[in-house]
Order: C-alpha cells, then sequence, then structure tokens
C-alpha cells in the first residue's frame, strides 16, 4: 500500500469541511460523542494540531514548539471548518516540499512527513466523526483512507474488519467483535517510518 501523503490530507480537511458545513447553525456546544470536549472545541482541536504538525514539519524541528492555533473568540462554526482546511491545506503544501528523509519532533518520536501525514488525517477523520455523533448526523469516511492510516500508525491493528470500525476501535472509540475497546488509554502505534525514535 502506497504511503500516505499530501492529497489525503487535503481530502481528509475537505471531509471535515463538507461533513459538518451543513450543521453549521446548530448549537455546537454539546459534547462530541465520546468526548468531554464540546464539538465547537473538537473541531478547533483538529486546526490545533494540524498547526503543530506543519509548524514542526516546516522548521524541521528537534524539540516541541510550545505554541496553541487558537481561533478567534468571535470565530463562528463556519469559521472553524474553513480554518480547519486551510491548516490542512498548510500541512499538505509543507509536506509536498519536505523530503522523504526529513524528520522532525513529535511526542511519539522523530518523524518524516508521511508520518505527519498520516496523523494528520487520523485527527480528521477521527474527530470529525466525533462531531458528527454529537450532532447525531451521519459520516462514513472513505475505507481505502481509513485503510491508509491504519496501514500507517497501527500496523498490528486487526485487519478482517471494517477500516472505520478499526479506526474507531484503535483510537478507543469503539469495540470490535474479538477484540474489547481499548478506551481513553490508548497508545499511538509505533509504525515503521524511518528514523521513528523515542524522545
Amino acid at each position: 500500500m502506497p504511503k500516505i501523503g499530501p492529497d489525503d490530507v487535503r481530502l481528509s480537511g475537505r471531509l471535515c469541511r463538507e461533513t459538518l458545513e451543513p450543521h453549521v447553525e446548530r448549537d455546537w456546544s454539546v459534547p462530541a460523542k465520546g468526548l468531554e470536549w464540546e464539538c465547537r472545541q473538537t473541531v478547533g482541536h483538529i486546526a490545533d494540531a494540524l498547526g503543530f504538525y506543519a509548524a514542526h514539519l516546516a522548521a524541521r524541528a528537534e524539540k516541541w514548539l510550545k505554541f496553541d492555533v487558537v481561533p478567534h473568540l468571535d470565530a463562528s462554526n463556519l469559521h472553524l471548518l474553513r480554518l480547519v482546511e486551510a491548516m490542512s491545506n498548510m500541512l499538505a503544501q509543507v509536506a509536498q516540499a519536505t523530503p522523504d528523509d526529513v524528520l522532525a519532533f513529535h511526542h511519539t518520536g522523530m518523524r518524516d512527513q508521511h508520518a505527519f501525514c498520516a496523523m494528520a488525517c487520523l485527527e480528521m477523520i477521527v474527530h470529525t466523526g466525533d462531531v458528527a455523533g454529537g450532532l447525531n448526523v451521519p459520516f462514513d469516511p472513505p475505507r481505502d483512507l481509513c485503510e491508509q492510516v491504519i496501514s500507517s500508525l497501527f500496523p498490528d491493528a486487526p485487519s478482517n474488519n471494517d477500516p472505520w470500525e478499526v479506526l474507531l476501535w484503535a483510537t478507543g472509540r469503539a469495540d470490535l467483535s474479538d477484540h474489547a475497546a481499548l478506551g481513553p488509554g490508548w497508545q499511538w502505534v509505533r509504525s515503521a517510518y524511518r528514523g521513528d525514535v523515542p524522545c
């Protein structure tokens, strides 16, 4: 399976916006499904994560750059979605310009651009699902994209189940027929990416 890359990040950003944009006039202060965060807070977290990835990869950072992407207090729900898509495009452009042998800081280890792309897609897919669940609207992500994320970040995850269900299981959100839910203590599983070493 090809490594996940910038086009997948752009796709995930569009998927987030297209799923949630029809519901921007609703109350996003309700909890996201399975989280203590409100839906609005969860979307803001997506943007923050993408900004983290883009900044560390662009800077080729060897240590944590201590900052947050904080939306303006007056930002509407629609503005938050536009911010997520903007950040996804920014990360995609940074990744596209970054050679494969470049590594940058992440809390789980030094990562290459493909790993940052995979983590970004995970954030967008899973948290879009959380928000959609909180708003009680359908969300059905592309299975090939889910499969790519699993292959990149959770290579030991069960392979004989629906990839979306496996992704929810791997991130502590659901159980599988033969595997109990991991719960909030789930951990990033180290991938086989070059340079994946403890920090």
